[in-house]
C-alpha cells in the first residue's frame, strides 16, 4: 500500500445494472451496488464491513447507427450520469459527482470491438479510499474491449446462441496523480435472450500514492435482454 497504511483489502461487490428504453437511441439507466470488504490493517480501520454504496442515476443518447449488415454495425453514443449519495456512511462520498462520456461498439463478422471514455467531476471523498474515484480527484476512466466469436462460425436467424473470447483494458486516471492500468481476460456466452460472463481481472501497470495498489479481481455477471 503506497499511502503508508500497509492494508490488506479483500473486497465483494454486488452490482445491478437496469436500462430502459425511452424511445429508439435514447436510454435511461441506473446502477444500484452492495458492498462488503474485510481491511487487514494495523491501524483503526481494521476489520469488516458491509453496506450499501452510491447508486448512479443517467440518459446515454445513441447519436450515430451506422448497419453494413445482419449483424455488423458501428455506433457511436454520449451518456450523462451523476453519482448520487445512498450510500451508508463508510461506503459513500455524501455528494453528488456528475459525469459524461462517449461509447463506440462496432461489430465486423466474428469480431466486435468497445470502448469508452468518461470524466466524472469529484465533489466529495470515502472514508476509506480504495477505488478510482473515492478521493476529492476528478476521475478519468478509459476502457477498451476486443471481442472474437468462437461459435458459431457462422451466425444466423436460425442460431440460438454463441460463445465469445474476450479481452477488456481498464484504465483509470486521477487528478491527484493516481494511474492503473489493467487487463481482463474473459469468455462469454449469449443467448438469445440471455447472457453470462467470467473474467479474470489483472494489474498491468500502475503509479499510485493515494490508495492501494490492486492485486487480482474476478468479476461475473448475468445480463437478462
Amino acid at each position: 500500500d503506497p499511502t503508508g497504511a500497509d492494508r490488506d483489502v479483500d473486497r465483494l461487490r454486488e452490482m445491478l445494472h437496469a436500462a430502459y428504453g425511452l424511445k429508439p437511441g435514447l436510454v435511461a439507466f441506473g446502477e444500484f451496488t452492495l458492498a462488503q470488504r474485510s481491511v487487514d490493517s494495523p491501524g483503526p480501520a481494521d476489520g469488516s464491513d458491509a453496506g450499501v454504496a452510491d447508486s448512479i442515476l443517467g440518459l446515454r443518447y445513441r447519436f450515430f447507427r451506422h448497419d453494413s449488415g445482419p449483424l455488423d454495425t458501428l455506433r457511436f453514443a454520449v451518456q450523462g450520469a451523476v453519482r448520487v449519495p445512498t450510500g451508508s456512511d463508510e461506503f459513500s462520498s455524501d455528494s453528488f459527482n456528475p459525469s459524461i462520456g462517449v461509447t463506440m461498439t462496432m461489430i465486423r463478422g466474428r469480431h466486435g470491438v468497445n470502448a469508452s471514455a468518461k470524466y466524472e467531476l469529484t465533489t466529495g471523498s470515502t472514508s476509506l479510499r480504495l477505488d478510482p474515484g473515492d478521493a476529492l480527484a476528478d476521475h478519468v476512466q478509459l476502457t477498451a474491449a476486443y471481442l472474437y466469436r468462437l461459435a458459431p462460425a457462422s451466425y444466423a436467424d436460425s442460431s440460438h446462441s454463441a460463445w465469445y473470447t474476450q479481452l477488456e483494458l481498464l484504465g483509470h486516471a486521477e487528478t491527484n496523480g493516481d494511474a492503473d492500468l489493467e487487463v481482463a481476460p474473459g469468455l462469454l456466452y449469449e443467448a438469445r435472450r440471455w447472457a453470462a460472463e467470467a473474467s479474470v481481472i489483472l494489474p498491468v501497470a500502475d503509479d499510485l500514492e493515494q490508495r492501494p495498489r490492486r492485486e487480482l479481481g474476478l468479476a461475473v455477471g448475468v445480463r437478462m435482454l
